[in-house]
């Protein structure tokens, strides 16, 4: 197809009256694509103009859309299932020229702060080599967005304590706050959702009382909102650490504060001005600091160890012996540590850095300790009787104490069982002889002294365990192999297999039958252990006659398992006590007995996981882990007070099952009620849709079989 350039050549030397054969020969076109393009009078290039197939579904394509979440894969599949033949990058295509799916592209655009109105604190990971050696630090910046005043930090971990400190230091050494703090989605300021919806941490929040501000959460994926504090740190990595030796993590935030200070002051053409002189303009406007700022700390309590000392985060720090045995408070500030018992101060202690293992010891407290280096050398009661024997023995007792120090004792014990078993002629004569080639080793020498014994001092020979070491060979071997059932019956086999004279192979087909059905037997214990089933119920041992609405055979029919390899879904719906936690669990106890790996579990303790889960950011491990499990069983699945996050993750976890794991539920709900009970619509909507699918529902309209009890 022509271009817009080459239609206007044309038709400008159309015009002035050049021949067709002409304007073809010195535009290298054809005359044809020439005569089109006169007869059509027009530059601009005409569009293609084509059916898209998919456009007499575009209602239909539409309302999949908002059923399957924006998931075209899914709208694919079910237009495919209702017969509409059409490419999936067909559909695609033809969805985003319709804007189905299709969020519009802003420009980032620039952000304009007055004085006063808003500063961003965020952390960035670091490698620097500090001391000597590369470690993996969090580098802390909180950027006032106006003036671009710059405050940074670096610390060995990031927490919510270390956070408390840090912006309590940044705003005291900025002489005030902005009105808002912008922060990312980090669970270290937010204690759970995301943007507009994060709540943030009590803690978090006491302090922005404290200091007149508020904190606000950035949207997910949006990095422009906070953009005047993330350009720093690459600054900082750049130019800060580059060329520069730290001797510990102090000096480097000596240097880190002194070249903050210098950067501020370096004039900025974009800013027309330094950061240090936009910040003398933005002072006035900002929160002035409270009256009163208290030091920052953390409470922890502990108890005095028999040692005298309390852990905290692996360091231990010393107290009074008095206090042994008794729990004592512990305040964390960021350069000590305080101990004390109700009001009473106990002790103060420099702060070690977290994970360093390191013991403080007061010197009032020194004098209270039995010091391993202060007290003279150790003796055991086993000494005395030795060192009077003979000189050669007393000789080996200072031998073992100065090779062994104070784990001498065990071989000092050793030492005298054969003072006592053996004559002490031959002990003694040997162990003169060991000593004079340096020999010490108690194993060798009890080996001396069994050859000048032999013959005179043991008169009847020892006699043979029955197999002899060729027995115990196997009994070794078969323990290394794992295979712990063959040991305990290989002599009684053996002894059969010598009275019924069978071969060699049936023999041995015979312990590997028994070791197979011991392992079948060990590893479906540990299913059934891990499985967390609150009883062994059974299809055997459930009173059908005394629940009419159960269909015995349906039942039996599930047991066979093959719902499991359809990936089919069931579902018993029912009023409390009549038999669907049982039926379900006998269901699942088939499973696990087959083979399969299967899990019980109450819906609220599910969504009690899964909702602290958020905490640690470990909602992705829990559904990873749920999602392999073969056979799932929800128990009572009823009216719960849910937070949204809690649904989207079961959502979530059901759409991973989907196809490829059946799931069992108890519930006294009809699908109907799943709206109330879940909220979400929408949501609700589509995991019925997934879930009913592929899916046996097991009603049950009876009387309870929880009789009351006298």
């Amino acid at each position: 197809m022509l271009d817009r350039d080459t239609r206007a050549a044309i038709l400008r030397l159309h015009e002035v009256g050049v021949g067709q054969k002409r304007i073809a020969r010195e535009l290298g076109v054809s005359r044809n694509a020439v005569r089109r393009v006169v007869r059509d009078g027009r530059a601009h290039v005409p569009g293609l103009q084509r059916a898209a197939r998919a456009e007499p579904h575009l209602e239909r394509i539409r309302e999949l859309h908002a059923r399957c979440k924006g998931n075209l894969v899914r709208v694919h599949e079910e237009l495919c299932a209702e017969g509409v033949e059409v490419a999936y990058p067909t559909l695609t295509a033809f969805c985003r020229r319709q804007g189905i799916g299709v969020t519009p592209k802003r420009p980032s655009g620039r952000y304009h702060f007055v004085p006063g109105e808003e500063m961003q604190h965020d952390t960035s990971p670091h490698r620097v080599k500090v001391g000597g050696r590369e470690r993996r630090l969090q580098c802390a910046s909180l950027i006032l967005a106006h003036s671009r005043m710059l405050y940074a930090r670096v610390y060995p971990c990031f927490d919510r304590f270390t956070c408390r400190i840090f912006l309590t230091e940044a705003l005291q050494r900025l002489g005030g706050a902005a009105q808002r703090c912008i922060v990312d989605n980090s669970s270290v300021i937010v204690a759970h959702g995301t943007g507009p919806n994060a709540v943030f941490a009590p803690e978090m929040n006491a302090l922005a009382d404290r200091f007149s501000f508020t904190f606000d959460a950035t949207h997910l994926a949006d990095p422009n909102r906070k953009g005047r504090v993330e350009r720093p740190f690459h600054y900082i990595e750049n130019n800060f650490y580059a060329g520069r030796t730290f001797a510990d993590l102090d000096d480097l935030n000596r240097q880190l504060d002194i070249w903050c200070g210098k950067s501020n002051a370096r004039y900025r053409d974009r800013l027309q001005a330094s950061p240090l002189t936009l910040y003398q303009a933005e002072r006035p406007a900002m929160r002035p600091l409270p009256l009163h700022v208290p030091e920052v700390y953390a409470c922890h309590s502990r108890v005095v160890d028999v040692e005298g000392y309390v852990t905290l985060h692996l360091n231990r720090y010393s107290v009074d012996a008095a206090h042994i045995g008794r729990r004592v408070e512990v305040r964390e500030y960021a350069e000590r540590v305080e101990l004390g018992l109700g009001h009473k101060p106990l002790a103060t202690h420099p702060r070690h850095e977290r994970g360093a293992r390191r013991r403080s010891l007061l010197p009032r407290h020194r004098g209270q300790r039995r010091d391993p280096r202060s007290r003279g050398p150790r003796t055991w009661p086993e000494e005395a009787p030795l060192r009077v024997s003979g000189e050669a023995l007393a000789a080996l007792v200072d031998r073992l104490k100065e090779h062994h120090g104070g784990h001498a004792g065990r071989h000092l014990r050793r030492l005298h069982r054969m003072f006592l078993d053996y004559p002490t002629q031959p002990l003694d004569d040997a162990v003169a002889e060991a000593l004079r080639y340096g020999l010490i080793d108690l194993t060798r020498i009890e080996r001396m002294v069994l050859r000048r014994l032999a013959g005179a001092f043991f008169r009847l020979p020892t006699p043979p365990r029955p197999g002899g070491p060729v027995t115990d060979e196997i009994d070794q071997l078969l323990r290394n192999l794992k295979l712990r059932r063959i040991p305990d019956v290989l002599p009684r086999e053996l002894e059969r297999a010598e009275k019924e004279g069978v071969s060699y192979q049936e023999l041995l087909v015979r312990l590997l039958r028994i070791e197979h059905h011991a392992q079948q037997t060990r590893s479906m214990e540990y299913r059934i252990k891990r499985a967390r089933l609150p009883e062994r119920w059974s299809l055997e041992t459930f009173p059908f006659d005394l629940q009419p609405g159960v269909r015995a055979p349906q039942l039996r029919q599930l047991a066979e398992l093959d719902f499991i390899s359809r990936a089919e879904n069931l579902v018993f719906i029912g009023p409390t006590g009549v038999g669907k936690t049982g039926l379900a669990s006998a269901i699942l106890l088939k499973a696990l007995e087959s083979g399969f790996r299967g899990l019980f579990i109450k819906a609220q303790d599910l969504f009690d996981e899964m909702y602290t889960s958020l905490a640690d950011r470990s909602t992705r491990r829990l559904l990873n882990r749920l999602a392999r499990i073969d056979v799932l069983l929800i128990d009572e699945m009823g009216y719960l007070n849910l937070h949204p996050e809690q649904t989207n993750i079961f959502f979530k976890l059901m759409e991973e099952r989907y196809r490829r794991k059946p799931t069992l539920l108890t519930t006294n709900l009809e699908y109907e009620d799943w709206y109330e009970f879940l909220g979400q619509k929408e949501m609700v909507a589509a995991l019925l849709d997934r879930m009913r699918h592929r899916c046996t529902t097991i009603r049950i309209d009876g009387e309870s079989l929880r009789t009351p009890e006298a």
